[in-house]
């Protein structure tokens, strides 16, 4: 359930967000005595993880549990509908070594949550499906129909039962938490050239990683926009909220006289 409090989210919905993507770690990793153990010491550090968060919310600066990082525009595929190759130039000067390991070492001070990795070492596994967004004109007929994103629905939770590993569907499994966990609410996007956006499918941003810190742009004010709407962040038919409402979200980077990447 989503908590509003003066236009913003508790920490203790952000931390929640957490369980779209945690809840079937303990079913699987206590079939193997050894994942269990290594399970116990990754909740230490996820709960150590949340009281950096909570610190930092107290201070007005709203850390997600969960980055998404692109380190890369280059990629010698030509998939259809790729969403990277249809908002991303590779002619966008890209994140170095050194300010890739900031970032990532700035993340790590704030409480960010990079489990998944933990997982891994653990030895579970991770299946994550996410629903197509048709970036792309012409790709519409990739969508799920309501048919086919219902049998979807289905076929995750069998799986959830039949086999000890995770599975995800997004954005399917964000309803249950109040809808899409974008833009800080349980996750934010890195793109390769460092802009600090919504999410991957959204490509707007008014603050840069080269030139601000991690917790600086976390007060990104694009974000803090976005966030004070829940009511336009439900999940309904699939695919990426905010890409649907695209228009919208430009108005918002257009009235603060911000840059936008999509004209």
């Amino acid at each position: 359930m989503i908590t509003k409090k003066s236009g913003s989210f508790s920490s203790t919905h952000l931390n929640k967000s957490l369980l779209v993507f945690f809840k079937d770690a303990l079913r699987v990793a206590i079939k193997n005595p050894s994942q269990a153990r290594a399970f116990l010491r990754t909740l230490k550090w996820l709960r150590q993880a949340a009281k950096k968060r909570a610190h930092w919310k107290e201070q007005d600066i709203p850390v997600p549990p969960i980055i998404i990082f692109s380190i890369t525009n280059e990629c010698n595929l030509k998939c259809e509908g790729c969403y990277a190759q249809a908002l991303h130039s590779t002619s966008e000067e890209e994140l170095n070594d050194r300010e890739f390991e900031r970032i990532v070492s700035e993340a790590s001070d704030l409480g960010v949550s990079f489990f998944v990795e933990h997982l891994v070492n653990i030895g579970n596994k991770f299946l994550l499906y996410l629903e197509y967004t048709p970036i792309e004109q012409g790709t519409e007929h990739l969508v799920l129909s309501p048919d086919q994103r219902e049998e979807l629905m289905r076929r995750m939770e069998n799986y959830r039962k039949r086999f000890p590993a995770l599975f995800i569907a997004v954005p399917g499994d964000e309803a249950a938490e109040g809808g899409c966990l974008s833009s800080g609410r349980g996750f934010v996007h890195i793109s390769a050239s460092g802009d600090l956006e919504p999410c991957p499918y959204a490509p707007f941003s008014d603050v840069n990683l080269k030139t601000a810190s991690l917790k600086e742009a976390l007060q990104s004010r694009l974000l803090k926009e976005l966030r004070k709407h829940p009511e336009e962040l439900r999940v309904d038919q699939g695919g990426c909220v905010l890409w649907k409402k695209r228009e919208w979200v430009k108005s918002l980077l257009n009235s603060e006289d911000s840059k936008g990447h999509l004209s």
